[in-house]
């Protein structure tokens, strides 16, 4: 048996010697390659240092929310009320008024009754009635007036009349007037006219049948 173990021994021997130098060399390496990696890792054993850090209880820190800062909101202005200045009061432009044309302001005419003529005076069919010569201002500072004229005719007459005025033994006016188509026997008022100034009584009247037909 003991020479069967040498025998095998020489025969690897002489095996490894006949292979070529290269894999002489080569073959040791892969070996320790082969056998380096499939081989198992020796567990350490585990220290205190590592069970003590293993089992160190990390301390819990408490973390403390930080309180909400106060937000200080800035004082906000009042707003300050804007000063309106009314705007001045408007000045209605004064109303004219439009011009009042003041009528002439008219005296009322003086009337003065003159002294009647005598009675039954007429002319050519025509007879003033007693009492009935009215003299005035005419408004222009003339004489101006009435008499009251009966036609005495048979017949429609038309006439235009004379009324001489005196004071004492002076003419101050005379006064002029007509009637047309006086019916017989009728009595008509009849205005007379003048150029004379006013003046007012008393005074005395004659008359005058200028014009009948």
């Amino acid at each position: 048996m003991a020479g069967s173990g040498n025998g095998d021994r020489m025969g690897l021997a002489g095996l490894y010697r006949s292979w070529p130098r290269w894999v002489r060399i080569t073959v040791p390496i892969v070996a320790a390659l082969v056998i380096g990696i499939f081989a198992p890792s020796p567990k350490k054993p585990a220290t205190a240092t590592a069970l003590a850090a293993t089992t160190t209880t990390r301390p819990v820190t408490a973390t403390t929310a930080p309180a909400p800062s106060a937000t200080t909101v800035p004082p906000t202005a009042a707003p300050t009320a804007t000063s309106t200045t009314a705007p001045p009061p408007t000045t209605a432009a004064p109303m004219t008024a439009a011009p009042t044309t003041a009528a002439p302001t008219t005296e009322a005419p003086t009337t003065t009754t003159t002294t009647a003529p005598p009675a039954g005076q007429s002319d050519k069919g025509w007879t003033v009635v007693p009492g009935s010569v009215l003299t005035m201002d005419d408004g222009t500072g003339d004489f101006g007036g009435t008499v009251r004229i009966m036609n005495t005719n048979d017949s429609a007459m038309t006439g235009v009349f004379i009324l001489t005025l005196f004071r004492g033994p002076d003419q101050i006016a005379t006064m002029q007037g007509s009637a047309q188509g006086v019916s017989a026997g009728q009595t008509v008022t009849v205005q007379m006219v003048s150029t004379n100034p006013y003046s007012a009584a008393p005074y005395t009247s004659t008359f005058q049948t200028d014009v009948s037909y």
